[in-house]
């Protein structure tokens, strides 16, 4: 057996008691190798893992492999014994696939399946059958308590040695005169709006106010993530902190945002990669592995993607939710 660090024996001693239920730590502390220690000593059958993604199936495939396990992507009817069949969720929800068909599930970012959508009816059906079954995630918002076996915090992993130290710096950055006056004008159409939902009024009404105020906050969003003043302080700062061979992450507000700094970066040298839900092709993610770079990302990196070897991550936007923002710092934090 791999040796574990001490908050991942403890975790597995926990989840051993009733064989179900979460495991949350931070990004990057392991919790893969604990659902693979506990693949090894259950030892079932049949075993099924879900991610929310295509490039975590890829990703996990590749992991199982390196630890000597069969790991194979799922295709309609067909499943292996003796080892792990790898599926999205939003592939197990389908109709026709087998769901009830195996011994243990694991659940990647197992968050997604407590959110009351389609995904939920998954992990209920594992319940109602009475399955063995082990969620991993690093965020416990919305997760049942009766579900968690263990949580470790950032706190035990340091302690642990399992993940890195956090140095945090903050760049602040100015905006053009031209950029301010629109958002002003933006946001004060939206208190306006906002004063009106205090009124008495019908449903439509309401409905057709919140729709207003959605449409001018992500246009302000827009408008601030494409201000030229914050293009160059991004691209500042992430020339003055590359140096050749290192793996950079920088997120991005949105595509457009993102081909605006890339073509600075590329302009000045540096190469660069774009990975998002339209280019999401796991090879690019290999490649700027291999040979280093900066890669440009929006949400579609936030969650498991294994990146190690990089310890320089840049956000210049900061995610509505906060398990994004999380696990978007997490990306450095792997040891």
């Amino acid at each position: 057996m791999t040796e574990l660090y001490e908050w991942q024996k403890k975790a597995l001693f926990e989840f051993f008691k009733k064989q179900k239920g979460v495991i949350i730590a931070p990004t990057g502390a392991g919790k893969t190798l604990v659902a693979i220690q506990a693949y090894k000593l259950i030892n079932p059958r049949y075993t099924l893992m879900l991610a929310p993604t295509t490039a975590l199936v890829e990703q996990h495939i590749k992991t199982l492999r390196e630890y000597g396990i069969h790991a194979y992507s799922y295709y309609v009817n067909h499943v292996w014994p003796n080892s792990i069949t790898v599926a999205t969720y939003s592939m197990a929800s389908r109709s026709y696939f087998p769901l009830n068909f195996f011994d243990f599930y694991i659940f990647d970012e197992v968050h997604h399946v407590y959110n009351g959508s389609v995904w939920g009816s998954i992990l209920k059906s594992v319940k109602n059958n009475n399955k063995k079954w082990l969620g991993i995630t690093a965020y416990r918002l919305g997760i049942e308590p009766s579900d968690i076996v263990y949580e470790c915090s950032i706190k035990e992993a340091y302690e642990n040695n399992s993940i890195s130290r956090l140095n945090l710096y903050l760049s602040r950055t100015m905006i053009t005169q031209a950029t301010d006056t629109t958002v002003r004008r933006i946001l004060d159409k939206i208190e306006r709006l906002k004063s009106l939902l205090s009124r008495e009024m019908d449903e439509d009404e309401e409905k057709e106010i919140m729709t207003k105020i959605a449409y001018l906050t992500n246009l302000y969003r827009r408008i601030l993530e494409g201000d030229p003043l914050k293009i160059d302080t991004i691209v500042r700062v992430a020339k003055n902190i590359y140096v050749q061979g290192d793996k950079i992450i920088l997120f991005t507000e949105g595509i457009k945002q993102q081909e605006n700094i890339s073509n600075h970066l590329i302009a000045s040298g540096l190469k660069t990669y774009i990975y998002n839900y339209k280019q999401n092709d796991y090879n690019i993610i290999e490649n700027w592995k291999t040979n280093g770079g900066i890669l440009l990302a929006i949400n579609a990196l936030d969650e498991g993607i294994n990146v190690p070897a990089c310890k320089k991550i840049i956000i210049s936007s900061c995610p509505k939710k906060p398990r994004r923002a999380i696990q978007r710092i997490g990306r450095g934090l792997r040891r």
